[in-house]
């Protein structure tokens, strides 16, 4: 959604297609993967065989005398936590968190899991080993698979069958979040910014995409009008917060946001440390410029970068509609970046639907693929199906890259079938 092309309109782009009707040619987009359609994210085994993997956990791996010791002796993830469960619930925070894990990192977190299950004598030599080995299999295909695919590259999202149209600085941003540059700063923040209904709050969706793909960790925080830094504060630490902890009570109210930020990053560090938290603020452009949250969403900032320690991850942090005329963010102008978005257009949807299509039949329909004047009469018919379908939806009202994003979807429904 960069560049000099038009942007989509309301009215209808009218072509002379060679088909009036696009036909279906596929199957799910849920049966399919590859570097097009993406890959399923879900850790791929069934509810019953975590429930099995906990059984095994309490009656074997911490049936001893010391079971924190000796979960924290055998996972480094859990060497330095605070962690203080129910004796009862120790099995089920184990197995949690490996089916949390990313299997995109070198060494996954559920496949020691389950390689530490099988080096007990009592586990090897019982019935239940067969079946434990069936999982570890499964797992280490499903991470073989996930290594080999780009799910930066996906257009369309596995699972949910959602299209992300485009936006190709946006994903090369993403991707050096996930995977600093060697050599150069490690990136702290994203700014996303545009006109109204330019699809701001749609990069949501592919960060989502790619929490389990690639180990982070996203919480989002919607903004408002009357958003303050206490509601922030109250947001994150839902989700980043070790048990009940709060930050200690600060009367200076400058030194009460420095307070709360750092507080924020160091329960985002201990807690989960095998993953990167993402704290996504979406619709900063609601936000009062003189409003306390703005000056604590700086004071994070400041706080991520201040992070030391060996094998720290420090949180990232994606600013959605924060414009130039909010709070400067003090980072080094190489640790933040600006993603400038703007209106998709005509070209790009014809884009996105030659390599959809192409990728549907070539997985398909291999024997029955469309010749390059075949593909360009199916683009055209889906163009200007989602144009005049988007056009009708805003002017009922719906935003624009909503409208846009449902009927490009519908359009790829008819045509897997």
């Amino acid at each position: 959604m960069h560049g000099g092309d038009a942007p989509v309109t309301a009215a209808p782009h009218h072509v002379t297609p060679k088909v009036t009707r696009l036909p279906s040619r596929g199957r799910p987009f849920a049966a399919t993967t590859g570097p097009v359609l993406g890959r399923g994210w879900e850790m791929p085994l069934a509810d019953s065989a975590w429930g099995h993997i906990t059984c095994l956990v309490a009656d074997h791996l911490i049936s001893g005398p010391d079971p924190v010791g000796t979960v924290k002796l055998q996972f480094r993830e859990w060497a330095s936590w605070p962690w203080n469960p129910a004796p009862g619930t120790y099995a089920a925070t184990i197995v949690r968190h490996a089916q949390l894990a990313s299997l995109t990192d070198p060494d996954p977190l559920p496949i020691r899991l389950l390689e530490a299950l099988l080096r007990i004598d009592a586990v090897a030599v019982s019935q239940d080993q067969p079946q434990l080995q069936r999982y570890l299999d499964t797992l280490r295909k499903e991470k073989a698979a996930l290594d080999s695919d780009d799910p930066f590259s996906s257009l369309i999202f596995p699972g949910s069958g959602e299209a992300f149209i485009d936006r190709v600085q946006s994903r090369a941003f993403i991707s050096t979040l996930v995977t600093p540059e060697a050599g150069k700063p490690e990136p702290v923040a994203l700014r996303v910014v545009g006109e109204q209904q330019t699809g701001k709050s749609y990069t949501w969706w592919f960060i989502v995409h790619l929490a389990t793909a690639r180990g982070i960790k996203p919480v989002r925080v919607v903004l408002g009008r009357s958003s303050t830094a206490e509601d922030i504060l109250r947001d994150l630490s839902l989700k980043v917060a070790i048990g009940d902890e709060q930050p200690d009570p600060v009367a200076d109210p400058v030194k009460r946001l420095r307070h709360w930020a750092q507080w924020l990053v160091g329960q985002a560090a201990r807690h989960d440390p095998g993953r990167t938290w993402w704290f996504v603020f979406d619709q900063c452009n609601e936000l009062d410029e003189n409003s306390d949250a703005v000056e604590l969403i700086a004071q994070l900032a400041v706080a991520i970068r201040e992070m030391t320690g060996d094998g720290v991850r420090r949180p990232r942090m994606i600013l959605l509609g924060y414009g130039d005329e909010y709070a400067d963010l003090q980072l080094p102008r190489k640790q933040v970046f600006v993603d400038q978005v703007a209106p998709v257009t005509e070209a790009e949807l014809r884009d996105f639907f030659r390599a959809v299509f192409r990728e549907i039949d070539r997985r398909c329909r291999p024997d029955q693929m469309p010749d390059d004047d075949e593909l360009a009469g199916l683009v055209d018919v889906a163009v200007d199906q989602v144009l005049q379908e988007a056009g009708a939806a805003v002017a009922e009202g719906t935003p624009f890259m909503t409208a846009v994003r449902r009927a490009v979807e519908e359009t790829v429904d008819v045509y897997e079938g």
